[in-house]
């Protein structure tokens, strides 16, 4: 069996600003999930790492996440950047909103779509070994890798080596 990837789309400064600025103070369900949403931009972490971070795993003092990755099982050592330590300063208790991934995924789209991410986008998926491009809006092609993808292109266009970004 031959996996191929399917397309992962990664939001633009002007579309991660656009999440940024909504208001969302009658929501505090879509305000958790932009949180744990933007700290997978600001940190690269996968959806799998960020629903089993506990209390212990953050290292505030030095900035970072410490734990061993559950897909790799490789250590991770993630630098919190200032936006990150603004989100995680949110929840004192360091425990951050559980969301299943599945609803993460529906309610990263909602985001985008309140974000007004309606511009046509072709999404690559294979059945086999037939390629299937697929138009969509772009906000339904949003979703917890979104995050992941995001903080890599942001970080090679900031000039971050690609050893390092393959450490994450």
């Amino acid at each position: 069996v031959i996996e191929r990837e399917a397309t992962t789309i990664a939001l633009t400064p002007k579309e991660l600003d656009a999440i940024i600025a909504l208001d969302l103070s009658n929501s505090p369900r879509l305000t958790k999930v932009r949180d744990m949403f933007l700290l997978q931009c600001y940190t690269g972490i996968r959806y799998s790492d960020l629903s089993s971070l506990k209390p212990v795993h953050f290292d505030l003092e030095e900035g970072y996440i410490r734990r061993h990755a559950q897909k790799t099982t490789g250590a991770l050592k993630v630098p919190l950047t200032k936006k990150a330590l603004e989100i995680i300063a949110r929840y004192p208790d360091l425990r951050l909103p559980v969301i299943s991934n599945q609803k993460m995924n529906e309610y990263i789209k909602e985001l985008g779509k309140l974000a007004g991410m309606t511009k046509e986008t072709v999404i690559t998926r294979f059945r086999g070994n037939v390629q299937v491009d697929e138009v969509v809006k772009r906000y339904e092609a949003l979703g917890t890798h979104t995050g992941r993808r995001t903080f890599i292109t942001e970080s090679l266009r900031r000039g971050m080596g690609t050893r390092m970004l393959m450490n994450t």
